[in-house]
């Protein structure tokens, strides 16, 4: 279930087959699953003034949107090129206005069939569209729009903003502590973690997790628990959980191709 304080997407998506329909869906449903976001996608029908009137809040408060071009009918003289969905223009319109009008231009990934015509109002929005994509790859593609993109106000930028604080050791011990289990991990294993699959050797390792400690905790990445028996627990911070993930992934990508020391 999304929370209401969770970062808001607006999606965008037409809705004249169920295909269509289904489509929107999972791009709510992909959207919903990433940490600290939730959609809004504007089902058609009910009274129009109450959609629209939902519709413009909903643009007003996203910090990006995900945008589906279907093809309708052709442009006159246009060859093969077909326009987009009225509906789904009139959404761009809004934001659109958000974005020049008021000068608040939001993270947009576009999503369109091949003969869909970028004119008028969709030529405003400031994204390279990409081929209508398949429901089994929705998520994964939403999954890196989402990690590569910095939103205004969300849990985005607050994470970026910590990630880049966090040094190479720190990105270390947290890879150690998600190889151990990620969740009420002994402090020992995750130094353990260290030296058998990074090959660190011990006083280092020792050194990583004691200097690591304090400052994870503090940007919020791990919860850190001291029992009265004197044991230690890590356990990766829930809300951040995919997205440390998903950047761990791509330093360790740099790492092995060189791009990183």
């Amino acid at each position: 279930m999304s929370n209401p304080n969770d970062a808001l997407i607006f999606v965008s998506c037409g809705q004249r087959t169920p295909a269509e329909i289904r489509l929107g869906s999972a791009l709510k449903n992909a959207i919903d699953a990433q940490p600290g976001f939730r959609a809004y996608f504007a089902q058609h029908g009910g009274e129009l003034e109450t959609l629209t009137n939902s519709i413009f809040g909903a643009a007003r408060d996203a910090v990006g949107a995900v945008i589906a071009l279907h093809e309708r009918e052709p442009i006159a003289d246009g060859g093969n090129a077909c326009r987009a969905s009225a509906w789904v223009s009139q959404e761009l319109a809004v934001l659109a206005f958000r974005a020049i009008g008021l000068a608040d231009r939001i993270p947009v990934l576009v999503f369109k069939e091949p003969n869909v015509s970028l004119e008028g109002v969709l030529g405003t929005i400031h994204a390279n569209p990409k081929p209508m994509p398949a429901i089994q790859d929705i998520r994964s593609q939403i999954e890196v729009w989402i990690g590569n993109e910095v939103f205004p106000n969300s849990t985005a930028a607050l994470f970026h903003s910590i990630w880049q604080q966090t040094t190479d050791d720190g990105k270390l011990a947290l890879k150690a502590l998600i190889e151990a289990g990620g969740v009420r991990v002994p402090e020992e294993n995750v130094g353990r973690s260290l030296r058998e699959r990074e090959g660190i050797e011990i006083n280092n390792s020792v050194r990583i997790v004691t200097e690591e400690r304090e400052r994870l905790r503090g940007r919020n990445l791990i919860d850190f628990e001291y029992t009265l028996d004197g044991y230690k627990f890590w356990t990766l911070k829930q809300a951040f959980s995919a997205r440390v993930r998903y950047e761990l992934r791509a330093w360790e990508l740099a790492r092995t191709q060189g791009a990183l020391p």
